[in-house]
């Protein structure tokens, strides 16, 4: 079996996953794909892409609190299930093909069939498409600012950012929150000094957008 992250958070990474999945298959391995930030923010073809599971959270592109844990099987990854001897209870997926076997989060299931019935009634396509605007606005904004947007392929929820050398990156992101109660991230790893990260996974308004962007330019001044 092969984990792999497909939307990765720390860096604003997209994957190559379907190339990567397609390889896997052709060596008969199982892949469990990372989706948590990347699922309803950037296009997930599953099955084409060879992709045997699916595990996401609910606090990223599905627009919920976070307390879910969502997964996707496919028909390798339950055969696979079905033969495994692994002694296992709550991990057990067969409880949950019929009911919930055990006490859920009601209030977040609601919720989740809200956030489902948005994303229905707008169209994958348009939410897609919304995303992709939103986050291309952003990268704009940091390559105006003379910054570079870390990602040689970024997804549409996340951007990192590498600031010029001798930037005070703990200085923008307190003036953000200070000034103008918007939450941004540093690096992480190796990574916390030299880059920092800006969250635009989910709905995001045009009056959002605008206020960041307004507030961003004011900090940078």
């Amino acid at each position: 079996m092969v984990f792999l992250t497909w939307s990765e958070s720390s860096t604003g990474v997209l994957t190559d996953i379907d190339e990567i999945g397609r390889y896997l298959r052709d060596q008969n391995k199982i892949l469990v794909a990372d989706a948590v930030s990347g699922l309803a923010v950037s296009p997930m073809h599953m099955d084409d892409w060879c992709v045997d599971a699916v595990v996401v959270g609910s606090q990223k592109g599905l627009m919920l609190p976070p307390g879910l844990g969502v997964v996707a099987i496919g028909p390798r990854a339950w055969e696979k299930s079905r033969r495994s001897t692994m002694p296992r209870y709550y991990w057990d997926w067969t409880k949950y093909r019929s009911a919930v076997p055990f006490t859920p989060a009601t209030s977040l299931f609601f919720q989740l069939e809200a956030s489902l019935q948005y994303i229905h009634a707008q169209g994958m396509a348009n939410i897609f498409q919304r995303r992709a605007e939103v986050a291309e606005r952003v990268r704009d904004l940091v390559r105006r600012s003379g910054m570079e947007v870390y990602a040689r392929r970024p997804g549409n929820g996340i951007t990192g950012v590498i600031p010029p050398a001798g930037f005070d990156m703990d200085a923008l992101i307190r003036r953000l929150e200070q000034d103008f109660d918007i939450q941004i991230a540093d690096g992480l790893g190796a990574l916390q000094k030299t880059m920092f990260r800006i969250g635009h996974v989910g709905h995001v308004t045009n009056e959002e957008l605008d206020y960041f962007i307004h507030s961003f330019e004011t900090c940078l001044k």
